[in-house]
Order: structure tokens, then sequence, then C-alpha cells
């Protein structure tokens, strides 16, 4: 099987671009509902695209292989 390196690494760009956006485009006043609102995806696109990385710079072939096809499991 072909080196598919390349897909937790876009994954993880792609993250970080929506957590960006989230930041850019998104600014309610500080303190408020819909700052607080923000805060989730902003962390959880954050946390998703780092741990993407993460898996894509640092994860052997094989297991990279398995993410891809599906049979990744987050506890191995």
């Amino acid at each position: 099987m072909r080196n598919q390196r390349y897909v937790p690494i876009l994954s993880g760009i792609f993250d970080l671009a929506v957590a960006l956006g989230l930041l850019i485009f998104w600014s309610p006043e500080s303190g408020g509902f819909w700052w607080w609102v923000r805060s989730v995806p902003l962390f959880l696109f954050t946390y998703m695209g780092i741990g993407s990385l993460k898996r894509g710079f640092f994860a052997s072939d094989t297991e990279i292989a398995r993410m891809v096809a599906g049979e990744y499991n987050a506890k191995d």
C-alpha cells in the first residue's frame, strides 16, 4: 500500500483552518453567551487538528494505513 501520510496531515490542516476561521470571522463580545458557545467548537477543532498532525508526523505507516482504512482504534 502506498504511503498515505498526507491524509491525517491534510485533515489536521483543515481542522486548524476551521478553528482559525472561527477566531477571525466569529468574534462576539468577550465573556458573553456567544463567546462561550464559540469556544466549544474552537477547542474541539484545535484539539482534533493537533491530534491529526501529531499522528501524521509521528505514527508508523502501518498505523496510518489502518486509520485510513477505518480500522483505527484510538485505544491502540
